[in-house]
């Protein structure tokens, strides 16, 4: 069972990197808005942040697992120390479960609703509220569904891989000495919930100042906003 879970964690992280990866270098100052501290540090910082936890989760889980599989005569002094930190059941710990499946369908169906906003923008996408030169309102695709889809998708994917990791069956959760049973696991998971409160916060945010932009720079973006009514979720916001 364990195996089975390796291509479903590496899709995973494959969703979250491509959610938190720019596909365009940032604009030129002169084409960005003014932002508050907390816009910049989660536009600048948080991808690393991102991609240094969740990679890292990744590798100790699929180390473990792959640890496992080697028999203790042909298994590596680094192999034996992954195994090392799951002694008592070994990479069964490790397993799929009903909760961590709704997770990698999240991470998954997000990063593609991502990289469909990233195709539809093209050189527009920047992580960097801004208006570009020659810059146009895009209606179609993902946008002509809600008006910040890749927030929404970005949203699924931190919800998704979350799930994946502070989930029971997890290494995190199961090898790595911060179970839910015990108070630093429990620590943990308050303040990764309090993390992903402040991004939801932050986005919700940005949602209302990238409104009042690209209203106040297109003509057309009322027309646009009667027929595309919500932000982020049909009929919810």
């Amino acid at each position: 069972m364990s195996l089975l879970r390796i291509p479903f964690m590496l899709t995973a992280a494959l969703a979250m990197h491509i959610a938190v990866t720019s596909p365009n270098p940032p604009p030129d100052v002169t084409e960005q808005l003014k932002v508050t501290w907390a816009e910049r540090v989660f536009a600048k910082r948080s991808p690393v942040i991102a991609k240094i936890l969740f990679w890292a989760w990744t590798f100790f889980e699929v180390a473990v697992v792959a640890a496992s599989l080697e028999t203790s005569s042909t298994r590596s002094n680094v192999l034996s120390a992954f195994v090392a930190c799951c002694p008592t059941l070994g990479a069964s710990k490790i397993r799929i479960t009903p909760m961590f499946l709704i997770g990698w369908f999240f991470a998954l169906l997000g990063g593609i609703i991502r990289l469909a906003c990233y195709r539809t923008l093209g050189n527009l996408f920047t992580f960097e509220l801004s208006i570009r030169k020659n810059h146009r309102l895009i209606t179609s695709g993902p946008y002509a569904v809600v008006r910040h889809p890749s927030y929404t998708g970005l949203i699924m994917v931190i919800f998704g891989y979350s799930l994946c990791h502070l989930s029971g069956g997890s290494w995190l959760m199961e090898c790595s000495g911060l179970s839910l049973d015990g108070t630093v696991g429990k620590v943990l998971v308050s303040m990764w919930a309090v993390g992903g409160v402040f991004s939801v916060s932050v986005i919700a945010a940005r949602t209302y100042k990238e409104d009042t932009m690209l209203k106040n720079e297109f003509s057309d973006w009322d027309q646009w906003a009667r027929q595309v009514r919500f932000k982020l979720i049909p009929f919810v916001f």
